[in-house]
């Protein structure tokens, strides 16, 4: 699932225009912004969620927080609902 999104993703990467940023704010989009394939880590959160253990995704600024968890939500998309507190 995960690799699908991936896929979708660089498949409208190729095809953007625009060069690529680095992002020092906010959410990162790939067809915009440099990112690194964080395909492990959904793996390793997905299967805590899975074993129905407690996690924080804790780190200073600029670690690809809020990216990590919107990637998360689609990852998750099609297996469980999913609730956004804000």
């Amino acid at each position: 699932m995960i690799n699908d999104i991936i896929i979708v993703e660089l498949n409208r990467w190729r095809s953007y225009k625009m060069a690529k940023k680095f992002n020092t704010t906010g959410l990162c989009v790939s067809k915009k912004h440099y990112m690194v394939d964080i395909v492990e880590k959904l793996k390793q959160i997905k299967q805590l969620i899975d074993d129905e253990a407690y996690f924080t995704i804790n780190r200073g600024r600029q670690y690809g927080k809020t990216t990590t968890l919107s990637l998360l939500r689609r990852f998750l998309a099609g297996e469980y609902k999913k609730i956004t507190l804000l």
